[in-house]
């Protein structure tokens, strides 16, 4: 049956599955962990901005990246361009793995069971693209939540 009965309880912005068409749910509505990555990528053009895109989620095959939304102007520069995706699964050992494809660069903010991580480009570090200039990995788990928070 569709919706599955979870997807009731869940936000709609969780629920890629029903967001994105209905090929059901891709989280587990009782152990929510999200995994979200915002890039900020100098982006002249629409090509660029593509170009960005197919190799950011190219590089995160293994974590099946879902856009979050439409790359955009970034508000505070508007000569970038801001990419999001949700990844899966949202696993502290996938946020591990994400920032150890470049190691270098990473400022880790916060301890498990939350992580939160933000690359800052210097020199020669490049992450998912060379026109990338930021990144924040973020990972949530909230064992035994709904979206209810109960």
């Amino acid at each position: 049956m569709f919706p599955p009965a979870c997807c009731s309880r869940v936000p709609k912005r969780h629920c890629r599955g029903l967001r994105r068409g209905g090929r059901g749910c891709l989280h587990n509505p009782i152990s929510m962990s999200i995994l979200f990555l915002r890039l900020i990528a100098e982006c002249p053009d629409s090509s660029a901005i593509e170009s960005v895109d197919l190799d950011a989620r190219s590089r995160l095959q293994t974590w099946h990246p879902q856009i979050d939304a439409a790359p955009a102007p970034y508000w505070k520069l508007p000569e970038h361009v801001e990419f999001s995706y949700h990844l899966s699964p949202g696993s502290a050992e996938a946020h591990v793995a994400i920032t150890a494809l470049e190691p270098g660069g990473w400022d880790h903010r916060n301890p498990d069971p939350d992580a939160s991580s933000v690359w800052n480009k210097a020199g020669d570090l490049s992450f998912l693209h060379w026109r990338v200039v930021w990144a924040e990995l973020g990972f949530v788990e909230r064992p035994g939540e709904t979206s209810r928070g109960r």
